[in-house]
């Protein structure tokens, strides 16, 4: 794993293609150098962890370019490719350690954020982060139970089948 500062004078990502990223885009020019304060770009090999299951760190991720895979006991539970695509961020939801590995599939880099800046400065501050992070927590949320549901739907249909199918060969 490459860790890069946040210099934009030598950075090939500016801070102005930076704000573009769901959630970024929501702040003003000081909100977002907070947040940029609190982050890294980081660039991961294919094949190397990003996020280990069970671990209690508080970062949170935006994919920039890559793909990573979600996974639990070694199966697949979603794949990112999409610039902006968030991940790591049920752990400052809910404060429990983290629930699934992400793993680099090719090469990948990605804005890591320190979650914890979300929760610091004054009040109206902390307010504003929590408002944007909920609302941008909650539409990709939203975007992965409706995926969960199309994916429950399609098992239940192929459970029904096996099911009529086992009941005509044992008549």
């Amino acid at each position: 794993m490459k860790y890069s500062s946040l210099d934009f004078d030598e950075d090939s990502h500016s801070a102005a293609s930076l704000s573009h990223l769901p959630f970024l885009d929501h702040l003003d020019e000081k909100q977002l150098q907070i947040v940029l304060d609190n982050a890294n770009i980081q660039k991961f090999a294919p094949g190397e962890r990003i996020i280990r299951e069970g671990d209690s760190d508080k970062f949170i991720y935006f994919l920039i370019s890559g793909h990573v895979r979600i996974e639990k006991e070694n199966t697949k539970i979603n794949d990112l490719r999409r610039t902006g695509d968030l991940f790591g961020e049920m752990c400052l939801v809910d404060g429990n350690p983290r629930s699934a590995n992400v793993v680099a599939q090719k090469e990948t880099t990605c804005l890591s954020v320190n979650g914890e800046c979300f929760y610091s400065g004054d009040e109206e501050s902390r307010l504003l982060y929590e408002n944007i992070l909920y609302r941008v927590f909650s539409g990709v949320l939203v975007e992965r139970l409706r995926k969960a549901n199309g994916e429950i739907l399609y098992l239940r249909k192929e459970l029904d089948q096996s099911r009529s199918n086992s009941r005509v060969v044992t008549r």
